[in-house]
């Protein structure tokens, strides 16, 4: 009898292969959750930081409108200061624009309070006192976020809302209010009754001739230059927001097309360059959606109870080669506003004056905006305050005046909470 030998395969290796598909499989649903924890993670930070860019600026509205803003010397509903009800709404109109928080939202939102809740609030928005309060607190109702991959996780929802708390702060104050840098080489600022106020670096000619006369000068960030003749000495302070944030009419209106200010009045006008000289405004609101530039040195001024140029986001005022002598409304909404640039706008605002019949009577609103005075002009600013992202003032003589300077109060951010 003879035996044959099979060669039997072992098994093994085909049980081999099916154990790392097996592995690869669980590895795949691994890293497929490790990526959407990842992925989630990431949008809630964002919406996070949302979440407090919202809180901030509701809690800054709120306590630029505890007190009324010049020309108002009273609250909306003609009572006097504090105006919590005017607080109130700036806080939850901020919030709506900043983090789309509906008015509606704010029901049943619970908070613990800093001191004082007005009758029929929500303790989500509060004061440190019910007389000359000088604190608010912003706690944003919880908003529920869809998770984009967590369900896999068992994760469907992450829950995201932010407190900030602003005060009027500061012993400071300002009629030129810089929230960012002033440079400047030897330009000269005369301020009648009123303070200077940077929020980034103030940098003056090394030489000493920028001559400074107010009641107050300050910074937050760096000095350079010299401060011989600024009078009284800059002084370093902590960081301020925006002054009129919550307080200034936004949103430009509904007004007809038009093409010649000059001639046809309050309207809307695309790119212009003015030279009829002189160009009178008719009282009313223009919006300034292009640029406007002034051309041989074309006289711009105003008739009747006063103008208010609104700049839009894609518009700029240019009267660095004419002269411009506005005031303000007296009467609307407008009231006390002499220039509004969109709060988005980065375009710059342009002046240059002889000395003789520049002039802007009112408030200047440009919080993104750089103010540019270039050549040896001297212009004049009356009441104010002047609220601008940046100064850039390079004229050898040159000077900015501000006469019956109206100050501000500065407030400031005091800190934030995730919650």
């Amino acid at each position: 009898m003879v035996f044959v030998m099979k060669n039997v395969r072992s098994p093994r290796g085909s049980n081999e292969r099916g154990a790392v598909a097996v592995m690869t499989a669980l590895l795949m649903v691994a890293l497929i959750l490790c990526a959407a924890v990842v992925v989630d993670i990431g949008s809630a930070k964002a919406d996070r930081r949302q979440a407090q860019n919202g809180a901030d600026a509701a809690a800054l509205a709120a306590v630029n409108a505890l007190y009324p803003v010049y020309p108002a010397v009273k609250c909306s509903d003609a009572s006097s200061a504090p105006c919590f009800n005017d607080a109130i709404a700036a806080a939850k109109n901020y919030a709506l624009v900043n983090f789309q928080i509906p008015l509606t939202g704010w029901s049943g939102c619970t908070a613990t309070s800093i001191g004082y809740v007005p009758g029929g609030g929500t303790s989500c928005i509060s004061f440190d006192a019910p007389s000359a309060p000088k604190r608010v607190q912003v706690s944003l109702p919880a908003t529920v976020k869809p998770t984009i991959f967590g369900s896999m996780a068992g994760v469907t929802s992450i829950r995201v809302g932010a407190i900030a708390a602003a005060q009027t702060g500061q012993n400071t104050k300002c009629t030129l209010c810089v929230l960012g840098d002033l440079s400047t080489n030897n330009t000269d600022f005369a301020v009648d009754g009123g303070s200077i106020a940077v929020n980034g670096n103030l940098a003056v000619s090394p030489s000493g001739n920028s001559n400074w006369s107010t009641l107050g000068n300050a910074f937050a960030g760096t000095f350079s230059g010299s401060a011989t003749n600024i009078t009284p000495t800059p002084n370093k302070i902590t960081a301020f927001a925006d002054p009129l944030l919550g307080t200034v009419p936004t949103g430009a209106p509904s007004t007809p097309v038009k093409t010649n200010p000059c001639t046809q009045g309050a309207g809307t006008y695309g790119s212009l360059t003015i030279s009829a000289n002189p160009c009178t405004l008719t009282e009313g609101t223009y919006i300034v959606n292009g640029d406007w530039k002034l051309q041989n040195n074309t006289l711009l001024t105003n008739s009747g109870t006063g103008v208010v140029l609104y700049v839009t986001q894609n518009g700029s005022l240019d009267f660095s080669n004419g002269d411009v002598s506005i005031s303000a409304p007296t009467l609307g909404t407008f009231k006390g506003y002499a220039i509004i640039y969109d709060p988005l706008n980065t375009s710059a605002l342009s002046i240059q004056g002889n000395g003789v019949a520049d002039k802007i009577a009112g408030i200047v609103y440009a919080p993104k905006a750089t103010l540019t005075l270039n050549g040896n002009s001297s212009f004049t600013f009356v009441g104010g305050p002047i609220v601008v992202g940046g100064v850039s003032a390079v004229g050898n003589t040159s000077k900015i005046i501000i006469d019956n300077a109206v100050d501000q109060q500065l407030p400031r951010i005091l800190g934030y909470l995730y919650k």
